[in-house]
């Protein structure tokens, strides 16, 4: 990507600033650094850190700052709901499934201890539960839009 192509890019994500200039690009692939210097409304000479590729555009006052904004990100085809299942309650929930399935399959004389299936029911309905209760104002979760996606 070019300078001009740059800083239209860097127009669009910050429409009120002039006197663009690159102070320093490079492109890797198809993503695109680039340092940018530019006047704000009535002030001094800033700079900001750009990062961008056809997938996401990140823009920050320091490069630490856009470091960290591009480590944390959701990366490409990561759902957020896989990260949700691999927290401590979410990995308690799936070992007490996985061992009531084993005791199911190794004992099949025997029925599974009240003991355990009280724990599994309490920890798996308060860990669903609290998906549901923190999910409850995302329209576009399935739940609570009649089961239709949007």
């Amino acid at each position: 990507m070019d300078k001009q192509q740059v800083i239209q890019e860097f127009k669009k994500i910050r429409p009120r600033t002039t006197n663009h200039q690159i102070k320093h690009q490079k492109n890797e692939g198809a993503v695109t650094y680039a340092e940018v210097g530019f006047k704000e409304q009535n002030s001094t000479d800033e700079t900001a850190y750009i990062l961008f590729s056809k997938d996401f555009k990140l823009i920050e006052d320091s490069e630490e700052s856009l470091i960290m904004k591009y480590a944390t990100q959701e990366k490409e085809g990561q759902s957020k709901n896989f990260n949700k299942i691999f927290t401590v309650t979410g990995i308690i929930a799936i070992l007490l499934t996985i061992a009531i399935i084993i005791y199911v399959f190794v004992f099949p004389e025997k029925d599974v201890p009240d003991i355990l299936k009280i724990v599994f029911t309490s920890i798996v309905s308060f860990y669903y539960g609290g998906h549901l209760t923190k999910n409850k104002g995302d329209k576009n979760d399935i739940w609570f839009n009649n089961g239709k996606h949007k």
